[in-house]
């Protein structure tokens, strides 16, 4: 196949089959591919010890998404019909919000941190009334951390759950008192093909999802909860326990990319990249900002000279046909967002070269704006 790009926007990058090979041999030893089995159970401890938390309060899910349908059908409150959640964000939280029976309400974020935050929730859940509103989800844009301790107070204060959509926030996130779901798609820090975790405060909330991710069983054959099949297969735990053994090499290499990006970007005027983005955090992406809406023009710009960018979260998801119907806030910053923030190559396969050409096409990109302006 051919490619389009010169420099692609993603490129996954999973151990090679050396790496798997004895993970799959214990799976050939064992016979036990699925339902929680021994590699499973092994992937779930390692990630306990990442986090300083005991396996109890941490659970593995087919995917992030799975893991934030099984936190919002926990976290909901009887006869609560709404998840606020920003536009701002991926399409799988309001997916799942509605996988769970209920509502999206798209609130806006934060103009400097892109993000929803405690007090643009509270102002939402006062107008709308709390007894409607089964939880909040907060997310973590491009894997930014989130104000953990401002989240659990407000979860504290107004009895309202909160669930972390953290997808992309390996490097950021922290077992806190709140529920956090992370990724391990193929895209992520930690890959594991495609799976998730979720983060829980306490054991109890571990346990119901846990329970509502396995058809409702609870040592029985009787689905006790709402529920679904969202357990990840030990094929996939072999994928990331293999990925745990990289981890050191693949953070590191990571980071010095991030570095070396938000030295670039950092040296041209009109465009930033969020704050901390190399020191202390990182994603999977690079996402700038402008200080005027000309994303689309620069996505253009740069894909004649064969580098591929990409709109992430595209227009916001309040502009996307499946949410069409969910009801929303004023959404002014998000459509600000839309068309001011572009992502950019990242993946640990950059190299200096690649790095020299996207920076020489947006420095190009900009003094042409300058002149024309």
């Amino acid at each position: 196949m051919t490619r389009k790009f010169d420099i692609e926007v993603m490129r996954p990058v999973l151990p090679d089959a050396d790496a798997l090979t004895p993970y799959l041999q214990q799976i050939d030893q064992t016979g036990w591919y699925a339902n929680r089995g021994p590699l499973t159970k092994e992937l779930e401890q390692r990630l306990a010890d990442h986090f300083g938390v005991e396996r109890h309060r941490l659970v593995t899910t087919s995917s992030c998404t799975s893991g934030l349908q099984m936190a919002y059908l926990t976290a909901r409150r009887p006869g609560a019909r709404y998840i606020l959640t920003p536009s701002w964000t991926f399409a799988a939280a309001p997916l799942a919000a509605m996988a769970a029976g209920l509502t999206p309400f798209f609130l806006d974020v934060d103009p400097e941190s892109q993000q929803l935050t405690p007090e643009i929730a509270k102002t939402a859940l006062h107008r709308l009334g709390a007894e409607t509103v089964a939880a909040v989800s907060p997310v973590s844009p491009q894997g930014a951390p989130v104000d953990l301790d401002g989240w659990a107070a407000f979860q504290a204060e107004t009895g309202c759950r909160v669930v972390h959509d953290a997808a992309a926030a390996f490097i950021s996130v922290q077992a806190s008192g709140i529920v956090s779901c992370v990724s391990l798609h193929a895209t992520k820090l930690l890959p594991a093909g495609e799976g998730g975790f979720v983060l829980c405060p306490d054991v109890a909330t571990r346990e119901e999802i846990k329970v509502r991710s396995n058809f409702g069983f609870d040592d029985s054959r009787e689905s006790q909860l709402v529920s679904a099949n969202a357990k990840i297969s030990e094929y996939h735990a072999a994928i990331g326990l293999a990925a745990m053994d990289q981890l050191p090499d693949r953070r590191g290499r990571l980071m010095q990319l991030a570095r070396r990006m938000n030295e670039m970007v950092s040296a041209l005027p009109g465009v930033s990249l969020p704050e901390g983005f190399g020191a202390p955090w990182c994603g999977t992406t690079a996402v700038i900002r402008f200080d005027a809406p000309v994303a689309r023009d620069c996505a253009a710009h740069l894909a004649r000279q064969g580098i591929e960018t990409r709109f992430w979260w595209a227009r916001g998801c309040h502009r996307q046909p499946a949410f069409a119907d969910c009801p929303r806030d004023d959404l002014a910053m998000t459509e600000r967002l839309a068309e001011s923030t572009l992502g950019l190559p990242f993946h640990a396969a950059l190299s200096e070269a690649d790095l020299g050409r996207i920076g020489g096409a947006l420095e190009g990109f900009l003094a042409a704006r300058r002149r024309a302006a």
